[in-house]
């Protein structure tokens, strides 16, 4: 069965070098099957720093290239969380929150724009939101990388199962204060979408919030099939595309998936 690990780091404030060295250490220890898919948070190498665009790096920059070695390396996709700087010759000079991956044979198969901004922390302010979804094929999967705050809104996920998603990940930096929400939406998101969805949250702390960790794995029918404590660690599962089918045939909620009008009835 395809395994997805999920790498729970606790970031260092501001110190890609550092993050990226954490990274590489955690997942050293690891055996990783070639085909698996791995995951790291939102924003790994910086912790969620919006306001710092003097960190964010280019298209090809070390928290990106760290990712692409890895999956040539192990033979598996890799999936982070990276600040990237706006585009050459774009009017605006707002960065972007992106999810990227990369194959083994280090192609970029994803690249993923945060749509919903978080405004308690004036994201939008410093990060220009993106303007749709995006997946890329996985072992039979249809996988769809989300980002933190979008997964307050379901809309996002249904268009997903719409586009042949059958596998979400939610790249996060989720505080503790909310953790219950973390939990709940989730499990929520999975039971909607009758889909996987990966939660691949961080630990520690940083100036601003606290982070439980909690990352998990949820199946089809909105169970917690794993679930990562407050610690650093790679939390593993297996998947099976026949328990998202199976699970659709005999319960087929999705195919009633619409957007309503609307207007009185």
């Amino acid at each position: 069965m395809p395994q997805v690990l999920i790498a729970q780091l606790d970031s260092v404030w501001q110190d890609p070098s550092a993050n990226i060295a954490a990274a590489r250490h955690l997942l050293r220890a690891q055996t990783i099957e070639p085909g698996s898919l791995v995951v790291l948070p939102e924003m790994y190498a910086t912790g969620f720093c919006p306001s710092a665009r003097k960190l964010a790096e280019p298209i090809d920059g070390p928290a990106q290239q760290f990712l692409a070695e890895k999956a040539a390396r192990t033979g598996a996709w890799v999936m982070g969380g990276v600040m990237v700087r706006p585009r050459p010759r774009k009017s605006s000079s707002k960065a972007y929150n992106e999810a990227i991956a990369f194959d083994p044979q280090c192609r970029e198969v994803v690249r993923y724009r945060k749509m919903n901004l978080f405004p308690l922390a004036g994201e939008k302010e410093h990060i220009s939101a993106g303007r749709k979804i995006a997946t890329f094929p996985w072992q039979g999967f249809a996988v769809m990388p989300a980002i933190c705050y979008d997964l307050r809104f379901p809309e996002l996920f249904r268009a997903g199962v719409q586009a042949g998603a059958n596998l979400f990940v939610v790249l996060a930096n989720w505080p503790a204060a909310r953790v219950e929400h973390w939990t709940t939406l989730l499990r929520a998101r999975a039971i909607e979408t009758q889909a996987y969805v990966l939660g691949v949250n961080r630990s520690g702390s940083d100036p601003h919030a606290q982070y439980p960790g909690a990352s998990l794995v949820v199946d089809p029918r909105g169970q917690i099939m794993a679930q990562a404590g407050s610690e650093p660690c790679v939390l593993k599962a297996s998947v099976e595309l026949s328990h998202v089918e199976s699970w659709r045939n005999e319960f087929p909620a999705w195919r009633q998936m619409q957007k309503p009008r609307p207007g009185s009835a």
